[in-house]
Formats: structure tokens, C-alpha cells, sequence
């Protein structure tokens, strides 16, 4: 199955006239640009808004998912991530970088979960990456987002054997404390990458 990519007008105006060639389709509201990765690469999933371009991950010409950047005109950049990267979306706040990983130790059923993990992101290289300390090692901890301010965090966990968003914010010791669930799902559904609209609005997507 092929995924391409696709850019807004409404959400990255800077894009219009370097793009306004690859036109695909306008209504009264928005315009859709084919990219170069639309036309020049697949298996792109993930994408995450940054710097005037898109970190995604993809697996185009090769077996296994890899981060990438790319400014949407040219050929992308490979960011390098280390062994704890897993798989699904990062969010970044100025260079801190946040991530789905693997647990190093075994919960109390004898699994390996997913946590999250904070990084350092420079260069396009992910460095002095740990896990964040709330994070308990007999639950999964998946999809981070962080709010363009840098004050709100949001993710998917199973603590209380139900899967939910939780919301944590930042201290005045620069450090995550949880303020509230978000949203409780039915036992037989998932939930993916909670995305901070503003204040007051959360959006998902679910099997429901």
C-alpha cells in the first residue's frame, strides 16, 4: 500500500508559492500540494509538523522504520535515534524531543512495555535521551505530544488496565507532573496520537 504525504494551505502558508505547481485540489477552505515525498517516496507514516517541513517515519527501500526530516523539495535527512526508538510519532519542544521506546526492565508479567523517553535534538541526531520519570514499568507509555508552548504534555497509557490519555504539565523545576485524565476508552478500543489543538482541545484517533 502506497502513503503519500500531503500539505494544507491552512496549516503551512509558507509553502504555497514554492509548491503552488503541484496543485491537487482546491475548495473555499484549504488546498492540497502534492510533496516530494508524495512523488518520490512510500510507507511515510507519522508525520509531525517541523522547521518548515515534516519529521516522519518510513520505511520506504528498506525492511525497518526510520525518523526522518524533510523540507518537502528535496531529498530527506535520516535522524539518527539510537537503539530505544521504537515506532509512531515524536513531538519536539525547541531541542527536546520526545519519543516511544521500549522499557529496559520486565514488568510483573514478564513483558518488555513501551515508556516514553526525552532527548536532546540537535544536528538531527536524538542524544542524552532518558525515560521520564513518571513512567511505570508495569504499564505502556506511547504517543507524546507537547503543546507549542512547552507547558502541556499529553499521551496514551493503560495504567488502571484501561487505555486513556493523560495530561501532565511542566514545574517550575522544569519537570512533568500529571494533572488530570484526558479521556477513558472502552476496554475493547485503542487510541493513537493525541495532538494539543490549544487550551481546550484534544484530537485523537481511535479504532472505535
Amino acid at each position: 500500500m502506497r502513503i503519500s504525504l500531503f500539505i494544507t494551505f491552512t496549516l503551512l502558508p509558507f509553502y504555497t508559492e514554492a509548491q503552488e505547481r503541484f496543485l491537487i485540489q482546491e475548495t473555499d477552505s484549504i488546498k492540497l500540494f502534492e510533496t516530494y515525498l508524495s512523488n518520490n517516496s512510500k510507507a511515510n507514516v507519522f508525520p509531525y509538523l517541523y522547521n518548515k517541513g515534516l519529521i516522519y517515519l518510513s520505511n520506504n527501500k528498506t525492511k525497518y522504520h526510520h525518523l526522518y526530516y524533510s523540507n518537502l523539495q528535496s531529498e530527506p535527512k535520516k535522524i539518527i535515534t539510537g537503539s530505544k526508538f521504537r515506532f509512531g510519532s515524536v513531538s519536539v519542544f525547541n531541542n527536546e524531543i520526545y519519543f516511544t521506546g521500549i522499557s529496559k526492565k520486565i514488568d510483573k508479567r514478564g513483558y518488555y512495555n513501551l515508556t516514553i523517553y526525552k532527548g536532546v535534538f540537535e544536528n538531527f541526531k536524538i542524544s542524552k535521551v532518558k525515560k521520564l520519570s513518571f513512567c511505570n514499568n508495569n504499564f505502556s507509555y506511547s504517543d507524546p505530544f507537547i503543546s507549542s508552548d512547552g507547558k502541556q504534555l499529553v499521551l496514551v497509557s493503560n495504567e488502571r488496565e484501561l487505555v486513556h490519555i493523560i495530561e501532565f504539565v511542566r514545574n517550575k523545576s522544569n519537570e512533568w507532573v500529571r494533572k488530570s485524565v484526558v479521556f477513558i476508552s472502552h476496554p475493547n478500543f485503542d487510541i493513537f496520537n493525541p495532538t494539543i489543538f490549544d487550551k481546550n482541545t484534544i484530537y485523537f484517533s481511535s479504532n472505535t
